[in-house]
């Protein structure tokens, strides 16, 4: 029977599966605008509520820019008003300064 130490390497490392993949999304700026996109439209939901989900028709994130396209005029109103405190809670909830800006349309 062959000694099959000589054949198989096992290497032990000492980075989590967390920490590759922040190295893999940290390498591949595409694959981070994805997440980050995908991120704020989970966390949208969550920190402002069903309602105003629901009115919510699209979320666009580009480069620092959030832009939200909203099917109430009303409502759009009334958060424009907000719109600072709404970037910080987004942020906060981020883990880090990615929006700097939104657009209500």
């Amino acid at each position: 029977m062959k000694d099959l130490s000589k054949i198989v390497t096992i290497s032990k490392n000492d980075q989590s599966i967390k920490e590759v993949l922040g190295d893999l999304v940290s390498a591949n700026p595409r694959l981070d605008k994805g997440l980050t996109a995908e991120k704020i439209k989970e966390c949208w939901g969550l920190l402002f509520g069903s309602t105003i989900e629901k009115y919510t028709s699209q979320l666009h994130y580009h480069r620092g820019t959030l832009r939200v396209q909203l099917s109430s005029s009303a409502l759009r109103e009334e958060l424009s008003m907000s719109k600072q405190l709404m970037i910080d809670k987004l942020n906060d909830r981020l883990g880090e300064k990615k929006i700097k800006e939104l657009i209500l349309q």
